[in-house]
């Protein structure tokens, strides 16, 4: 219902704890804190705000993360079994990562790439993220 009142034009005020639902339906959005607007805009707008896209992937035998860094210039942590980095600039820094990763012949198991999403915005402008 509320897509049909916004495809014919209509002016609609959501109030919503589903960012979600909030991205889908909504072509502004003010996150309010404390009765407060702490941040305002379009979801592309608040998303891009927020910062760095990560990328995950399997710590496999044969890759040298110190190496990796080095090659890439971003900066790569070993998690456990899991290698991450945050990447400033998702395009470029992926295909450099793709890049020496296809040069030294290995292969990213469990290659994950996240962007944030209006939660993480929500979390980072809120203060309520831990």
């Amino acid at each position: 219902m509320l897509e049909g009142l916004r495809s014919a034009g209509t002016s609609i005020l959501l109030t919503t704890h589903y960012m979600e639902e909030a991205q889908h339906l909504c072509d502004r959005i003010a996150i309010l804190a404390a009765g407060r607007i702490v941040a305002e805009g379009t979801s592309t707008s608040l998303i891009a705000r927020a910062g760095t896209t990560t990328v995950r992937f399997g710590a496999t035998a044969g890759l040298d993360v110190a190496a990796l860094s080095n090659s890439t210039g971003i900066e790569f942590r070993v998690e456990g079994d899991v290698v991450v980095a945050a990447l400033e600039r998702a395009q470029p820094d992926l295909l450099r990562l793709l890049q020496h990763v296809e040069r030294a012949g290995l292969e990213l198991n469990g290659l994950e790439v996240m962007r944030p999403t209006l939660d993480d915005v929500f979390l980072d402008v809120t203060g309520e993220r831990s």
